[in-house]
């Protein structure tokens, strides 16, 4: 009997409650947001109401008014914040059966001086964790209203470099992740899908230096992750951008995510052209063959222009609060027209053995198309523990055309010819990890990774002779399937202030190529086992000690694999080598972080592999060089990075980045060992100014040193860029000017060659004074916080 007097107990004052809240007056509460320095609405300030029932969230509008209703009489608090603000909490008591009016009520900013106290709480730009370099692109506040290119030059062991080329610690040879998977808007001219991109859309980027065993061995230098902006707020929100450049051309871009209950719907479209651009090139080759002593001179001058178009959307369903499944779609298109003008002239002891007038002209279209589908698995018994299986299609399909008319002969064959290449390549993932947290310390993941890629190259030259046309000799039918076979496991284990993460990973890869036309073949196995580990010691004061060791492949890409030949230069034919084998490189590093009021990191890294894929060239007895890879090199490079942000006084902060490397290259060509060996660096620096009235402005400067390769070297770069950002209409509008290098109208890069045999110098002069004028404007209306798989295909595996 005592359990029914309870149950009856329990009923009994349910029933009275229902009564008395049914005879309550209800109320409702309403006012309005601002900031309490500029006196402007705070839109989606969080206002919660919190009563002897189940606390009530609002979100303030667009002007900062919130309206609660139904709010029954008796004692509340009401609080209130806002990203950037200090809360507030008010006491409310409800008696009278009218709406309590509040009125305006103030936040204060967080970054406010009172008297001899500072309260601050600014986000820092870096963290170092245990793998990898984490840059916070949206607490950067040159985020807004500059493009993503621009961000991420600033972020620690990147660089551009003076081929306009993204660098990881000086070197090209890096696997780049959009939100955690590969894509072929990354893998397809990386730095235009950067230009167009804008910053603001970009939630933070990831270094991954010592790349943990879930993630492909592939890229010798280590990963980039590039993560958008994760939607916090459920309803919508976006923002249009249009710019221009008289570098390059016009720009749009848009954006916008859509959150509706248990469906995120995300998509981005971005579009850019290029004016033509005209450029002038020299090349000069001193040939020493027995007695006789081969100059030849080449002048040219060129113009391209193109258009380049990318899209990617993103749609998640959460079945229910452990089941999400995302689907992920996303093309690319790219189109280059190139025309060149070139004159050619051969002298041997001074005396014109003969020379003609080149026309050349390109046109290049590259098309990528990707499919994914994932899903993940979270469990009640710990949040950590995921279960994620994820499918991936990538295919691309390109083609190159180029046509070669010469005239002005004196002494040279008529031989007017176009060349045509068709390839592209289809790739499907299909990948399985699991995450299971052991303890409050240690955690356990592993998984496994099936990759097969299907690449193909039909490619033919075509001579014109007379007006006929006739079938060259250089015609042929490539395809090569590359099949990779993964299995990994790593821990993870937390104790006090050490951190450990170590793990394994077994590739197996097979490899057929098949050369349809002359019915030659290439067909290799091999197994790597990658290792990796990290250990971490966090010190006082914000700072941290990380060592990590790990072992990366690069892998032959189909461009190094190739054997077209392309004889579009006719001083220089260039064809790939589809018996190159993979490379094993051996990476440590050391690094510091301190993240206080100055920001600070310093690292250090030693790497080294042997049989290194190398471009290599020589020449023929008609003075054509002839440019492809081998696996013939060794190297071994020192290096340290240093980053450094200090904010002087309120509103003027200085940013330092920069590398300096020590090379050491050998390897042997034709019989004959190369050296050289050398220091090559980058630094870039930014000083930047806040002013009231949401004015910015900005000075950076950078330098990129010679580049240290197999067979020479090139030329030093020097930039400078001066901006200013104004944001309008309560920042709903930016308005960016850019003036880019605005001391020097040209820059020559210089390439040097030198053999044994014969010296060359090569250089392109291009306009690199130039102006470049942004516009973004923002919608929006969010209320609920967005979600995304945490895990998914990460195709980091190939060059």
């Amino acid at each position: 009997m005592p359990l029914f007097k309870k149950l009856l107990f329990v009923l009994w004052w349910s029933i009275v409650s229902l009564q008395t809240a049914a005879q309550q007056p209800f109320h409702s509460v309403e006012g309005q947001v601002l900031d309490s320095v500029s006196k402007t609405p705070l839109k989606y300030a969080t206002v919660t109401l919190i009563s002897s029932t189940k606390p009530r969230k609002v979100l303030t509008d667009e002007a900062g008014r919130f309206l609660i209703t139904n709010v029954a009489s008796g004692d509340h608090q009401l609080n209130l914040s806002s990203l950037g603000f200090l809360k507030k909490e008010l006491l409310l008591h409800l008696k009278a059966d009218q709406p309590l009016l509040l009125g305006k009520i103030y936040l204060m900013p967080l970054t406010t001086q009172l008297k001899d106290v500072v309260i601050k709480a600014d986000k820092p730009l870096v963290s170092q964790e245990i793998d990898r370099l984490i840059y916070d692109v949206q607490a950067d506040p040159d985020s807004k209203g500059r493009q993503a290119i621009d961000i991420i030059r600033k972020v620690p062991l990147l660089s551009m470099g003076a081929d306009g080329k993204l660098k990881l610690k000086g070197e090209g040879n890096f696997r780049v992740l959009l939100n955690g998977r590969v894509s072929s808007i990354t893998e397809h001219n990386l730095e235009s899908f950067l230009s167009s991109l804008p910053a603001e859309v970009l939630a933070k980027v990831e270094v991954i230096t010592t790349p943990p065993a879930r993630y492909e061995s592939e890229g010798l230098e280590g990963v980039i992750n590039i993560v958008l902006g994760k939607r916090k707020l459920d309803g919508y929100n976006g923002s249009a951008q249009a710019s221009y450049n008289t570098l390059g051309g016009p720009r749009a871009t848009a954006t916008a995510t859509l959150k509706e209950k248990k469906l995120i719907v995300f998509g981005s479209i971005l579009y850019s052209e290029q004016d033509p651009i005209e450029s002038t090139s020299t090349n000069s080759r001193k040939t020493t063959s027995g007695n006789i002593n081969s100059d030849i001179f080449n002048t040219g001058r060129s113009s391209w222009n193109g258009r380049y178009i990318s899209s990617a959307e993103e749609l998640s369903y959460e079945l229910d609060t452990h089941n999400l499944i995302t689907a992920t779609f996303a093309f690319n298109n790219l189109r280059k027209n190139q025309q060149s003008n070139q004159e050619l002239l051969r002298l041997d002891d001074g005396s014109p053995i003969y020379s003609y007038v080149l026309l050349n002209e390109q046109d290049v279209k590259l098309n990528g198309l990707d499919l994914g589908l994932n899903y993940q698995r979270s469990f009640q018994s710990s949040k950590e523990k995921i279960l994620t299986g994820s499918f991936k299609r990538v295919v691309s399909r390109n083609s190159e055309f180029g046509l070669n008319e010469v005239s002005s002969i004196l002494n040279y064959p008529d031989n007017n010819f176009d060349q045509r290449n068709k390839y592209g390549s289809l790739e499907q993932t299909f990948q399985i990890d699991y995450t299971q947290p052991l303890s409050k310390k240690i955690s356990m993941e592993g998984g496994g990774k099936i990759i097969l890629r299907d690449n193909h190259s039909d490619f033919s030259t075509n001579s014109f002779l007379y007006g006929d046309e006739e079938q060259s000799n250089n015609a042929n039918v490539f395809e090569y399937q590359q099949d990779i076979f993964a299995l990994y496991n790593s821990w993870q284990i937390k104790i006090s202030e050490w951190g450990m993460r170590a793990g394994l990973r077994i590739e197996h890869t097979m490899v057929n190529g098949d050369f349809v036309t002359d019915r030659s073949t290439v067909n290799e196995d091999y197994t790597h086992f990658i290792p990796s580990v990290s250990f971490q010691r966090r010190l006082p004061d914000k700072k941290s000690l990380v060592f990590g060791y790990s072992q990366r492949i690069q892998r032959p890409g189909i461009t190094q694999l190739n054997p077209f030949i392309n004889i579009i230069n006719s001083l220089n034919y260039q064809f790939g080598n589809p018996e190159l084998r993979p490379v094993l490189n051996h990476s440590f590093e050391l690094n510091f972080s301190s993240y206080k009021k100055a920001s600070v990191y310093i690292g250090t890294n030693y790497s080294f592999s042997n049989n290194t894929i190398q471009n290599v060239i020589t020449l023929t007895k008609d003075s054509i060089s002839l440019s492809s890879f081998e696996n013939i090199g060794k190297n071994r490079t020192l290096g340290s990075n240093i980053y450094f942000k200090y904010p002087f006084i309120k509103g003027l902060e200085f940013q330092l980045n920069g590398r300096l490397s020590h090379i050491s290259i050998e390897g042997m060509v034709r019989g004959d060992t190369y050296k050289n060996k050398g220091f090559q660096g980058n630094i870039s620096s930014d000083l930047s100014f806040t002013f009231p009235a949401n004015f910015r402005s900005s000075i950076e400067f950078g330098y990129n040193s010679s580049r240290v390769i197999l067979q020479g070297r090139t030329n030093p770069l020097v930039s400078t860029t001066v901006s200013a950002v104004k944001d309008l209409l309560h920042k709903k509008v930016t308005f960016t000017l850019f003036i880019r290098n605005p001391f020097q109208k040209f820059f020559t890069y210089t390439n040097y060659l030198t053999t044994g045999t014969f010296t060359q110098q090569t250089q392109n002069t291009n306009l690199y004074r130039g102006v470049d004028m942004l516009f973004v404007y923002r919608f929006g209306r969010l209320k609920v916080q967005v979600i995304r798989n945490k895990r998914g295909i990460n195709n980091d595996d190939k060059i």
